[in-house]
């Protein structure tokens, strides 16, 4: 069997990923509704405190997934290539996908106090203006 031919070989793959993922996605539901907001990130708009409360349950999902990828690799006993640089590229993908997911999360109370200077520089632009 060539690459080629093991490569096209991912239905299997694909659908024992998808029932765990399916699996782990269930288990952890309560767990997700219930995840707590940071003091600092809390903008007091319940519109946008809601939001933050689903990105930060996600959040914690990835850490956890992360924390999960990096013991299955650092246990691993397969040292195929294909094998290390799959299980690598999963922990480079989580810990990409929790930088952007803190990012979203600081983006609500940034975009707040930002409106809320821009509010006062334009307040101070229209006093010299008259």
């Amino acid at each position: 069997m060539t690459d080629w031919d093991r490569d096209r070989d991912w239905t299997p793959r694909v659908k024992e990923k998808s029932n765990a993922q399916a699996l782990y996605s269930a288990s952890n539901l309560r767990a997700l509704s219930r995840a707590e907001l940071s003091i600092s990130q809390v903008t007091g708009d319940e519109h946008w405190d809601s939001f933050l409360q689903l990105i930060q349950g996600r959040l914690e999902e990835k850490r956890t997934q992360r924390s999960q990828a990096s013991t299955a690799l650092e246990e691993s006993n397969d040292f195929s290539p294909e094998v290390l640089i799959n299980q690598k590229l999963i922990v480079r993908q989580l810990g990409c996908e929790i930088e952007a997911l803190e990012w979203v999360i600081g983006l609500p109370k940034f975009i707040i106090e930002q409106g809320a200077k821009a509010k006062e520089l334009l307040g101070t632009a229209d006093e010299i203006a008259h």
